[in-house]
C-alpha cells in the first residue's frame, strides 16, 4: 500500500499545536509528516502511527521546542524585541553626527531653544490674558470702561474714569436691570 494515502493522526497534530501554541511549527510538522509516511511504506500503519505518537511526545519534551519558546521572545519580527538595544544604537549614531558637524549642531540648538522660548512666552502671555479677572464670582459681566481726553495736541485714550461717571452708571444700570 502507498505511504502517501495515509494521512496522520489528527489528535496527535491537534496535541502539538495545542503544546507549541505560536512557534511555527509547520516545519517541523512537515519534517514528521514525511517521516511517517516513510515509516508507513518500511513498517505497519499501527507501527507508523504509534512511531509518529512517540516522536510527538519526544519533541513536546524536547529542547528544541524550549529553544523556540525561548526565542519566540526575541524573534526579530517580535513587538519589543530589542527596543533598549535600538534606542541605545539611535543614541550612539546622534551623538556622532552631532560631533561631526559642530558648527551646524550649534545653530540647530541655538535656533531650539529661542523657538521654544519665544514658544512659552507667548503661551504664557496668552493664559494670563484668557486668565485675566476670573477670580470675581460674575466675571464674564466684567466690562472695561475707557476714557478718551482730547488735548490739543493729541488725543488720550485711558482705563481710568471720573468719578461722576459712577453716579452715571450706576443710574443707568438700576433703570435698565
Amino acid at each position: 500500500m502507498n505511504g502517501f494515502n495515509q494521512k496522520p493522526p489528527k489528535a496527535v497534530n491537534w496535541l502539538l499545536r495545542r503544546f507549541c501554541d505560536d512557534l511555527l511549527i509547520e516545519d517541523l510538522l512537515g519534517d514528521m509528516e514525511e517521516e511517517f509516511h516513510r515509516n508507513v511504506a518500511k513498517y505497519s500503519i499501527l507501527k507508523a502511527k504509534r512511531k509518529y505518537f512517540s516522536e510527538a511526545l519526544s519533541l513536546i519534551f524536547s529542547s528544541s521546542i524550549y529553544r523556540r519558546k525561548q526565542s519566540i521572545s526575541i524573534h526579530p519580527f517580535a513587538k519589543y524585541s530589542n527596543l533598549i538595544a535600538m534606542f541605545k544604537n539611535y543614541f550612539i549614531i546622534a551623538v556622532r553626527s552631532l560631533a561631526r558637524n559642530r558648527f551646524f549642531t550649534l545653530i540647530n540648538i541655538l535656533g531650539l531653544a529661542f523657538g521654544m522660548s519665544v514658544t512659552i512666552l507667548y503661551i504664557g502671555f496668552v493664559s494670563s490674558l484668557l486668565k485675566f479677572d476670573q477670580f470675581h464670582e460674575h466675571y464674564d459681566n466684567i466690562y472695561r470702561i475707557v476714557s478718551k481726553v482730547d488735548h490739543k495736541t493729541r488725543v488720550l485714550v485711558e482705563a481710568s474714569s471720573p468719578l461722576v461717571s459712577l453716579v452715571v452708571l450706576r443710574q443707568l444700570f438700576s433703570a435698565s436691570g
